[in-house]
């Protein structure tokens, strides 16, 4: 986890690019007196779906899972398969119409 509180009102996963902009998102809620629990899964191959289950859980069952690609050629479907089996839960995908190209991390 890179960051938590003991009120956090839902887990927000992200890596690399989409973690930095988590953490925009968590500072931004948390002027507004939002708090939310982000979490770098370091790998997504394998995921780590215990720490994310149990952080979710820990929000009342509230996850945000942040991609920034398109949905050909990811590993998002399998994670998603992966923490939906996990959790007996339903998760479904967006994908914007522009994904910025990311040169580093």
């Amino acid at each position: 986890m890179v960051r938590q509180s003991d009120n956090d009102q839902v887990t927000v996963v992200g890596a690399c690019v989409t973690l930095v902009e988590a953490l925009k998102a968590a500072d931004e809620l948390a002027s507004g007196g939002i708090n939310i629990r982000v979490v770098d899964p370091f790998t997504v191959k394998p995921i780590d779906v215990d720490t994310i289950l149990h952080c979710a859980r820990q929000t009342g069952g509230r996850l945000v899972v942040v991609e920034d690609h398109y949905p050909e050629g990811n590993n998002s479907n399998n994670n998603n398969r992966t923490i939906s089996n996990a959790c007996c839960c339903n998760i479904a995908s967006h994908y914007g119409a522009h994904v910025p190209a990311v040169t580093k991390c």
